[in-house]
């Protein structure tokens, strides 16, 4: 990936509507036969076969209700989220299995994750000049622990400082954690 240009998928309108549809037969799968409904990528528009990682979040009146999702694409995005929407209702384990009377209740947001561009920064302080908020999500990855917040978590803290603290905490580091020993990435979402 070339450093400071951001990929953008731009699924077309179409595509979404399946990969909502493909989302939405998992979990109903799900609830019928306990695994998720894998589509028969063939028929889909090539976007949906290409390889790409997605996280699927389920919310029931803006409470979240399971978040599940892969960080690197290793299948195509129709199978990709087909299981992150079963993995979400079913296996958060945050959360009890979804029951069939939330089922209807659910409102369903897919993420397609842009591929990683790693962030060279010297410490935090020239970390915090390079990530855009709002806009990256992050991955911290170390030999004692790895995380990531999507960019929607943007909304929710008041900082790029608290961002990090939050993300160091989420990864089980703390915040004092040797700087030189954690790989840092950045990517865009196209969110739906």
């Amino acid at each position: 990936m070339v450093p400071g240009v951001f990929y953008n998928s731009m699924l077309d309108f179409k595509s979404k509507e399946i990969l909502k549809d493909i989302a939405k037969k998992s979990i109903e799968h799900g609830l019928l036969y306990n695994k998720p409904w894998i589509p028969y990528i063939e028929d889909l528009p090539k976007p949906l076969q290409e390889q790409k990682a997605s996280f699927v979040t389920l919310t029931i009146q803006d409470q979240l209700r399971g978040c599940i999702g892969s960080i690197f694409a290793q299948n195509p995005l129709a199978v990709d989220v087909a299981e992150n929407a079963f993995n979400a209702a079913f296996r958060d384990p945050r959360f009890s299995p979804l029951k069939k009377e939330e089922f209807p209740l659910i409102e369903i947001k897919i993420s397609v994750l842009s591929p990683f561009e790693k962030i060279n920064a010297k410490n935090l302080k020239e970390l915090f000049s390079i990530i855009r908020e709002y806009k990256d999500g992050i991955y911290l990855k170390s030999p004692d622990g790895k995380a990531t917040f999507l960019p929607d978590v943007w909304e929710k803290v008041p900082s790029k400082e608290v961002f990090i603290q939050e993300l160091y905490r989420k990864a089980h580091l703390p915040t004092d954690y040797p700087f030189n020993k954690i790989e840092w990435y950045r990517y865009t979402t196209e969110s739906f």
